[in-house]
């Protein structure tokens, strides 16, 4: 499983739960994100060099190894992985993912406080 801080790890409102083949996985929210997983999002450059598709799957697996390659292995067409949920369309694994940490893209969490 990702790295978390001890004093997050028990609570569950800081994970996000997917399943994928029957098996699920706890996926750390944006903010509990370990620090390779949040310096990988944050690279600008990085971010440019691949597609969004690409990214927000090698993100995840910076996140959580294991499931991103459970994720690479289902093979999610690009709406299950980043839909946007815009005119009926269903909402990608990413943008769930966002939304149960409550952040949008180029957010911060202290936003939320201001």
């Amino acid at each position: 499983m990702a790295a978390i801080a001890d004093s997050a790890k028990n609570n569950p409102q800081n994970y996000f739960e997917h399943e994928i083949d029957g098996k699920k996985y706890r996926i750390p929210l944006i903010d509990y994100m370990p620090y390779d997983a949040c310096m990988f999002m944050e690279d600008m450059a990085t971010r440019r060099k691949y597609g969004d598709f690409t990214f927000v799957l090698e993100l995840f697996s910076k996140i959580d190894p294991e499931f991103g390659e459970a994720l690479k292995k289902s093979k999610p067409n690009r709406a299950e992985l980043i839909g946007d949920g815009q005119d009926g369309r269903p909402k990608g694994l990413h943008l769930q993912w966002l939304e149960a940490g409550k952040i949008s893209e180029g957010e911060s969490s202290a936003s939320d406080d201001s």
